[in-house]
This record gives structure tokens, C-alpha cells and sequence, in this order.
């Protein structure tokens, strides 16, 4: 049996067949060590991807919202991120768009319809008093306490 002294691949037995699968056998197996590697480069992508989005919306907008605890928009980022990697994970970047998509479509929804019905700008939430009273806030702005009658 002779051995190769710049690898630490032996031949089996003294076959050319079998080493010929052996071969075959750790090729593959680099091509699918590759292959995980790329998938998952493909979900650090759409998770990367949505965290900026999530990050630019939580700057740009926060003034709409400004009496949402830190720990709750944590925890929305936190599962929005982990919905994408689990999508992802799945079902690639097609579906990663898909669930972008869907969570496009209630937002449209109330920016563009339900919002301007109501007398508010979906874009600017003006005049800002009728756009605290659908928020159930006071005039100033701040969340209005629950009083039981």
C-alpha cells in the first residue's frame, strides 16, 4: 500500500475502484460543505436586508410613535428578524419578497385608505390632533390613561 506524503488521503486498499469512490465521495462532500456555506450567506443577505429596512423605519418614523417602549420595538425587530432568517431559510429569497410583500399590504392599506377616510395624511399624519384622537392620545401627544367608570 503506498501513502502520499502531501496529503492525508490513503488509498483503499490497492483497488482503483474503490479509490475512485473515495475520491468521489470527498468531492462531494466539499461541494455540499460549499453549498451550506452559500445557503447560508443567502440568509445572513435577507436578514441583513430587512434590519436595515426595520432600522431606517425605526429612525425616519419614530416621531409617530413616540411613546413605544424600547423594549417593545426590540422585540418587533427582534421577530421581524427572526421571521426573515426562518423564510429564508426555507424558502429563499422568493420568499423572503413574498413576506416583504405581505406585510407591505396592511401598511398600504392604512397609509392610503383608511388613514386619508379618517380626515389624516397617510404620509404625515396631519392635522395632528385628528391623528391623536385615532391613536386614542391626548392632544399633547402623550397616551391617554385607561380610567374604569
Amino acid at each position: 500500500m503506498t501513502t502520499f506524503a502531501d496529503s492525508n488521503e490513503q488509498p483503499c486498499f490497492s483497488s482503483h475502484r474503490l479509490n475512485s469512490a473515495l475520491v468521489t465521495v470527498r468531492a462531494y462532500n466539499r461541494c455540499v460543505e460549499l453549498a451550506r456555506r452559500r445557503y447560508n450567506g443567502r440568509v445572513l443577505i435577507d436578514v441583513t436586508v430587512m434590519a436595515a429596512f426595520l432600522l431606517a423605519g425605526n429612525i425616519l418614523f419614530h416621531h409617530f410613535d413616540p411613546f413605544l417602549p424600547l423594549s417593545r420595538r426590540i422585540i418587533k425587530t427582534a421577530a421581524a428578524l427572526a421571521a426573515t432568517a426562518i423564510v429564508s431559510h426555507y424558502f429563499g429569497h422568493i420568499g423572503v419578497v413574498i413576506l416583504f410583500g405581505i406585510i407591505l399590504v396592511p401598511l398600504i392599506y392604512v397609509h392610503g385608505i383608511w388613514l386619508p377616510r379618517n380626515g389624516v395624511n397617510g404620509w404625515t399624519g396631519e392635522p395632528r390632533e385628528k391623528y391623536y384622537a385615532l391613536r386614542g392620545w391626548t392632544s399633547t401627544g402623550s397616551p391617554q390613561s385607561k380610567q374604569h367608570e
